[in-house]
């Protein structure tokens, strides 16, 4: 779970563990690191994790904590590297998930997230009221359907897609299959 400003007194805890000095001997500290290229730069991840704060810490089920250390590197290089620090908290323990697989769990989670920033940005999920019985999961669902089915049809662009059938309300009709 990544842990961000909401959560204040554990992030300065974490944030503080990962700012000191890095000793090479440490035995609980692990790392990992992924380069990634696509999207005209080239990424490279770094995690380091600790098992240290567990006892510290007052957050149930905590077995580690980790810095994730983001570069984007564009290419060819226009600007300077660009900086990303996160941070978060796992219930795996490092026998469950050493640094390799918790970047990896990190870097999937973001899929998922972007799914999520997709159904916000263009269906105002977040912004939804409806909260009573089975209607909020239905909604999802409906969001979901659409998302997929705009994208199985061929729409390059998600937001171009919902502007084009809001104008064309006949052929959103077409598309789900109403005459």
């Amino acid at each position: 779970m990544r842990v961000k400003e909401n959560q204040p007194r554990l992030l300065d805890a974490i944030r503080f563990w990962f700012a000191r000095p890095r000793r090479a001997a440490d035995p609980d500290e692990r790392f990992a690191q992924q380069v990634t290229k696509g999207h005209g730069r080239r990424v490279r991840y770094r995690l380091w994790a600790t098992t240290a704060l567990n006892a510290y810490l007052d957050w149930p089920e905590v077995h580690q904590v980790f810095h994730v250390e983001r570069t984007e590197y564009p290419t060819p290089p226009q600007t300077e590297p660009l900086l990303h620090h996160h941070y978060g908290i796992t219930s795996l323990s490092p026998q469950q998930a050493d640094a390799s697989t918790l970047l990896t769990l990190w870097r999937q989670h973001w899929a998922v997230e972007s799914l999520h920033w997709v159904r916000d940005t263009l269906f105002a999920e977040d912004a939804s009221r409806t909260r009573t019985g089975s209607a909020p999961e239905t909604l999802a669902a409906l969001r979901n359907l659409i998302i997929s089915a705009l994208r199985l049809y061929g729409f390059p662009a998600l937001k171009a897609a919902r502007q084009h059938f809001a104008a064309h309300f006949d052929e959103a009709l077409a598309f789900i299959g109403i005459t």
